[in-house]
């Protein structure tokens, strides 16, 4: 099960992990869940217990003017390292792992 999932574009039978209409915290519940295999209510770890979704959510509803795309935020959640881009991008790999960069330009 090597290699990451990236979220900020379908591919490799992704297809609602890009979508921008959920909060930061649903689509990283859900690329974590698609790793995994099972739907979203499959996963055995909530994700309050990695990071504040609340938190999570807020840190990166800011506009860009604020900042938002030069924020990065790294965390391990069910056994993988999330990284949240302030593009947007969500990469999810195994723990451990290095991960490529979450700009969907790269």
């Amino acid at each position: 099960m090597g290699g990451a999932v990236r979220t900020d574009v379908a591919h490799e039978g992704t297809d609602a992990t890009g979508d921008r209409s959920k909060t930061v915290s649903e689509r990283v519940i859900e690329a974590v869940a698609e790793r995994e295999g099972v739907d979203t209510t499959g996963l055995r770890t909530p994700l309050y217990d990695a990071v504040d979704p609340d938190a999570l959510d807020a840190l990166f509803a800011a506009s860009d003017e604020s900042g938002t795309a030069e924020r990065r935020l790294r965390f391990t959640y069910h056994g993988y390292d999330v990284i949240v881009g302030g593009d947007g991008a969500i990469t999810v790999s195994e723990a451990g792992n290095d991960v490529a960069s979450t700009n969907p330009e790269t």
